[in-house]
């Protein structure tokens, strides 16, 4: 990423309390996510007058703490988990200063569940229903961090690609595998065929296939809006066990298992 310079620096504090995010970043010519992760590492403030009375609002009737910032910061763990939000979470508005975010999976996952809760440090419940399990939290910050990774309501429908920065992309990729991707295995006769895939938006899909250092399989999904991408090459697969799980802290352990059992990588 390029380094600022004391003009833009000086820009941006002259106008962090008038103007928006978005308006600085056009005038700029940077990503929004770029002003705002800036801004906070820097503690220059962007919130304005009416924002920071509605956060106050916000908190004061909240029953469980957790880290609203988690989003905001430049490190693996955010990413991964804004990875997983991508392709198994949902952020919801439901106004002005009334914004959602929840995480629904199988209750075979539910331990990853926790991990997200851990990962937050949320005392929030983890709530059963049926064959699910669910976890969510009401923020308009972290609403608005998602929001700059192109984490929005209805995201498959709005195919927004991701502006992830390069020393984070296999962890947002990972997350999204773990949220909405697959490894089998089909044995017959003859061989035993392997296969990974994920389902997701065709921004989103096409952004992984150009971050690979192999070509994939890319169509849209026959069920649905979203767009499948896969490989069933074997050294192909290898690969991508190597880039997604290479010093990695968080991961959903069945799937990292299934690498495993399959050979595809060392224990």
């Amino acid at each position: 990423m390029t380094k600022w310079t004391e003009d833009e620096v000086e820009f941006l504090k002259e106008n962090a309390s008038t103007m928006s995010s978005n308006d600085i970043a056009d005038e700029l010519g940077r990503t929004q996510s770029s002003v705002k992760h800036y801004a906070r590492r820097h503690d220059i403030s962007l919130e304005k007058p009416h924002s920071v009375y509605s956060d106050k609002i916000s908190k004061s009737k909240r029953k469980y703490d957790f880290d609203e910032d988690f989003f905001s910061r430049n490190n693996s763990a955010a990413y991964y988990w804004a990875g997983a939000l991508e392709a198994d979470g949902c952020v919801r508005e439901r106004g002005p200063n009334s914004h959602t975010i929840d995480m629904r999976i199988s209750k075979k996952d539910r331990s990853w569940l926790e991990q997200f809760r851990e990962a937050l440090q949320a005392g929030h419940p983890i709530r059963k229903d049926r064959d699910f399990v669910s976890f969510k939290v009401h923020s308009n910050r972290m609403f608005e961090d998602l929001e700059d990774l192109g984490i929005v309501p209805r995201k498959t429908y709005k195919n927004i690609t991701p502006d992830i920065p390069d020393q984070y992309v296999y962890d947002y990729i990972r997350g999204i595998f773990d949220g909405d991707g697959t490894i089998c295995k089909k044995a017959s006769k003859k061989w035993d065929a392997y296969k990974v895939g994920l389902v997701n938006s065709e921004a989103v899909c096409k952004w992984i296939d150009k971050k690979l250092d192999f070509s994939c399989s890319l169509y849209p999904d026959n069920q649905s809006v979203a767009w499948r991408l896969e490989t069933a090459d074997r050294e192909n697969i290898k690969k991508f066990a190597v880039l997604i799980y290479d010093g990695a802290e968080y991961y959903m352990k069945r799937k990292h298992q299934r690498f495993i059992d399959y050979g595809m990588m060392g224990v």
